[in-house]
């Protein structure tokens, strides 16, 4: 009996010391992309704190509407609305501000968003098409963002860049797109399709009520192929690991925290809330990134690096946010119709989409 109490408590120890070599990377700064803390709060669990606060709190007077906002938004709202809008116009400090980038693009920083903008100010049918597309453009840019920090996760552990990655990109389409398709907010994500009815085209805007009629098959279908790819993400990073790869404890919590945060959101909230969460915490993981990878460049840029250093953070910070956030502003009281404003509204949103596909890249050392 002394001998299996002894064998336990060894296989327990072993456990123990395991684990807790495997979670050392969350307290090592050089494994972090802004340090231990700011890590925690800005990245890798910033989508359960968010969306489970914005859940809290949404029958609370901060959610309901009021006489501010006209009755059609509540201060939470109001707050998720213009920093999802503001990281949005955001990209400009990495693509445009930042000279190394726009050096290697000239002509999509200048030339394309123009020609974007007056195509779209200037053909409705263009507008229509191109408003549903970032519907989808968007799920996939959020999925894409979270594969990004990931990568950077496991590439602090000296891992190769490249071995994972179709693992991954699966992986966060799943946590994005798997709660939307068999959630309560499926017919929120079809509901631009209504918008072709403007053009004639009856036929596709009739699609969003053929698959709600069919939404039970639907969620079955898409709980059965997540189903299969989770199954496949743990076999294929299973094998990995027995050829040396470490998975990175910062973004096994970055996926765990995702995924809680899809499902919460989009499987039960209202798609009001789903939407708001799941766009806040993209929001404040996409402005951290930018700090992190911009701020010496952005130092530099306004001549922040001459002043004393305890002043630096805030001043990056404000640079970041006063005219980003003034735009959001801008954004969540404008009435677009289909009008310039609103097409100055979709081509930002689209070009924020296009220029984040290639001005990042783990694999090139880019962050």
């Amino acid at each position: 009996m002394a001998l299996i109490d002894t064998d336990g408590h060894a296989q327990s120890t072993g456990f123990q010391s395991t684990l807790s070599g495997w979670l050392t990377p969350l307290f090592d700064k050089k494994k972090s992309i802004l340090g231990p803390i700011w890590d925690a709060v800005l990245f890798y669990l910033t989508p359960l704190w968010c969306v489970l606060g914005l859940w809290a709190l949404s029958d609370t007077s901060l959610w309901y509407t009021n006489a501010w906002f006209n009755y059609e938004h509540g201060v939470l709202s109001f707050l998720a609305g213009v920093l999802t809008t503001a990281h949005l116009l955001a990209v400009v400090f990495r693509s445009h501000v930042n000279q190394t980038v726009f050096r290697q693009w000239p002509i999509r920083f200048t030339v394309v968003p123009a020609l974007v903008f007056i195509a779209l100010a200037s053909s409705m049918w263009l507008l229509v098409i191109v408003t549903v597309i970032a519907v989808v453009w968007d799920v996939y840019h959020g999925a894409m963002q979270n594969f990004g920090l990931s990568r950077i996760y496991d590439s602090r552990l000296g891992n190769d860049a490249k071995a994972g990655r179709l693992l991954d990109s699966m992986m966060n389409l799943v946590l994005y797109a798997g709660p939307i398709g068999a959630g309560v907010t499926l017919g929120f994500h079809l509901d631009n399709l209504h918008s072709f009815e403007d053009l004639g085209f009856y036929a596709l805007s009739s699609v969003p009520s053929e698959i709600i009629a069919h939404a039970g098959l639907v969620r079955w279908i898409t709980i059965i192929i997540c189903a299969v790819c989770v199954a496949i993400y743990f076999i294929g990073y299973w094998r990995l690991s027995r050829q040396g790869y470490k998975v990175s404890p910062q973004k096994v919590l970055l996926m765990a925290s995702t995924a809680v945060a899809s499902v919460i959101a989009w499987g039960f909230n209202p798609a009001a809330i789903a939407f708001a969460a799941m766009n806040l915490f993209h929001a404040i993981q996409y402005f951290g990134i930018l700090y992190a990878r911009e701020g010496k460049s952005l130092s530099a840029t306004f001549r922040v690096d001459r002043l004393p250093s305890v002043l630096r953070p805030w001043l990056i910070c404000a640079i970041l946010f006063l005219p980003t956030l003034a735009y959001g502003v801008w954004e969540f009281f404008a009435s677009p119709d289909w009008d310039m404003v609103f097409a100055l509204i979709v081509t930002v949103t689209i070009m924020h989409y296009w220029y984040d596909g290639f001005i990042w890249s783990v694999r090139k050392k880019q962050v």
